[in-house]
């Protein structure tokens, strides 16, 4: 009889193992590049581990400090930062008891490989096992992926929340269920808390699945959303609170308009570095907030900032066009130097021009693909009224990857429940 069950237990066994395997390839890939190479290469580069800050915010949360940076002897509440990834880099920092950044890019490469996986299973549902497969082989070697992982940035974390998210919710247009809609809205806003740009995709998310499943979807969507939503809702009432302001994640929206609006005046003359584009930005938050006794990162200050990058493209809506057409083109590749642009330019234009075009053959043959299909769009349109840097794209690769291999012909697989 155990023989019998090995045997029929051996197949489903074996079946994970290249998906497994493909996933610890991620893993060594970029523990490689944190451990090994970017060290070699961080001075040349001017590659700074922490340029947000995270690592002072998340030790003063493992000390007990609260959400604050140090600085100047005090300490008062921050509120450009959601608080998942400082909090993921505080929990290992007590783990660790060091303080050292090397076990923040092991578990970076880690949550690597678990994106990796999870591309696997989204791929799954849309394509024959084989398409999937080379979609977590190309995600695992993916350049601007491995990147992240050595640096103290949200990017690696997010990537992993917005793909699982998008997994959650292929599953819950498969079959509307209140669990699988409790888990989609607990993701999404896990996925917020880390940027908040997923969480006006909760509607969205739930406008689609009204869409395609017409009335029947309407608890399903509405559970999705209020799950969301009590998840984001803690930290929303906590920023109230420490700030007077009604603020959902953070601020910098108007600190990423004013940028925005920076690289479409000076785009043609600064095509490739941010660095160049980000110092006229700063220039004109300056200008913006001189005499308020606001900063760029404060609830206050944020709003001013939006509300005069606003009034600027109200004013004259040739440059509003013109700002966003450049913010969509800039999106795909502008980075802080002109070869790391290029060469992001020379991965990310083919990759998202094949993930427009497979989107177009997945609509026809693979319904399930239209939620996918929609997130990519989405970030797209959000950060070309926003801000197109390069960096911010990075959580879509993975979805861009699926989508691509929609060019190529094959009999469609669906893994049910996967």
């Amino acid at each position: 009889e155990s023989d019998r069950d090995g045997a029929r237990l051996r197949p489903a066994y074996r079946r994970w193992i290249p998906p497994v395997l493909i996933a610890l390839l991620g893993v060594a890939l970029a523990l490689i590049f944190s451990l090994v190479i970017y060290p070699a290469i961080r001075q040349p580069l001017a590659a700074n581990i922490d340029p947000d800050k995270i690592g002072d915010l998340a030790s003063n949360l493992a000390e007990g400090r609260g959400f604050v940076y140090s600085g100047a002897g005090k300490f008062v509440p921050e509120f450009d930062r959601g608080p998942v990834y400082p909090a993921v880099v505080a929990g290992i920092m007590l783990l660790d008891g060091a303080r050292s950044f090397i076990p923040v890019q092991v578990f970076q490469s880690l949550l690597h490989g678990l994106t990796c996986f999870a591309v696997f299973l989204l791929a799954s549902k849309l394509h024959a096992r084989r398409i999937a497969l080379a979609s977590e082989a190309v995600c695992s070697v993916h350049p601007m992926l491995i990147w992240y992982t050595a640096r103290i940035w949200i990017e690696t974390t997010h990537t992993l929340l917005v793909t699982v998210s998008l997994f959650s919710l292929l599953l819950l247009a498969d079959r509307s269920t209140p669990r699988r809609a409790v888990a989609s809205g607990v993701l999404l806003g896990l996925a917020s808390l880390t940027k908040s740009i997923l969480l006006p995709f909760s509607f969205v998310a739930g406008a689609v699945l009204l869409l395609r499943k017409g009335r029947q979807a309407v608890p399903a969507a509405a559970i999705m959303v209020i799950a969301c939503l009590l998840v984001v809702l803690p930290w929303t009432g906590r920023n109230y609170l420490e700030s007077g302001y009604f603020l959902p994640v953070h601020t910098s929206l108007g600190l990423n308009r004013v940028q925005g609006d920076a690289i479409g005046l000076n785009w043609t003359r600064m095509p490739f570095s941010t660095l160049d584009i980000w110092q006229v930005g700063k220039a004109r938050i300056d200008s913006i907030l001189e005499g308020t006794g606001a900063t760029a990162v404060d609830p206050r200050g944020d709003r001013i900032l939006t509300a005069a990058s606003l009034r600027q493209s109200m004013e004259d809506p040739g440059f509003a066009l013109k700002r966003t057409a450049v913010n969509l083109l800039t999106f795909c590749y502008m980075s802080e130097s002109h070869a790391k642009s290029i060469f992001l330019a020379c991965i990310q234009f083919p990759l998202f021009l094949c993930a427009f075009a497979g989107s177009y053959r997945l609509w026809k043959r693979a319904p399930l693909s239209e939620m996918g299909i929609v997130l990519l769009v989405f970030f797209f349109v959000v950060h070309a009224f926003v801000v197109g840097w390069a960096r911010y794209s990075v959580p879509v690769v993975p979805v861009a990857i699926v989508l691509a291999f929609g060019i190529f012909p094959s009999p469609i697989r669906a893994v049910k429940n996967a």
